[in-house]
């Protein structure tokens, strides 16, 4: 609620709901409030409107772009040229089959499309 109207003397203040910020205070305060009422199903990017996925759309075309490469350099020292989303592929594999973590010693290697199950009594 806020004053609708500066008061005069001898009346007493009117108030009205906020129903909406004007654009030109939006444009002023650049923040983003995420309140603490909701559900995590509903903020992760998978889930249509979250704020998560708007965010990472972009990042995630990105990542996915074929065009976009890295230089990886093998054992014998040549240098070839793979989509980023190989790459990350083949070094989370790489991390996964050697854990050092012992909390990570349950984990199980996954395919691409599939789900990491964690290891029991990690959380």
């Amino acid at each position: 609620m806020v004053m609708s109207r500066a008061p005069n003397a001898g009346q007493k203040p009117e108030f009205q709901a906020v129903v909406g910020i004007p654009q030109d205070i939006r444009d002023q305060i650049p923040l983003i409030y995420l309140g603490s009422h909701r559900l995590l199903r509903d903020q992760l990017p998978g889930a249509r409107y979250s704020l998560l996925r708007q965010l990472f759309e972009d990042v995630n075309a990105d990542f996915n772009d074929p065009s976009r490469t890295v230089e990886v350099t093998a054992a014998d020292a040549t240098k070839t040229k793979m989509p980023r989303k190989d790459r990350f592929g083949q070094l989370m594999a790489d991390a996964l089959a050697r854990p050092q973590d012992r909390r990570l010693q349950g984990t199980r290697k996954v395919d691409q499309g599939q789900r990491l199950a964690p290891a029991s009594g990690l959380y």
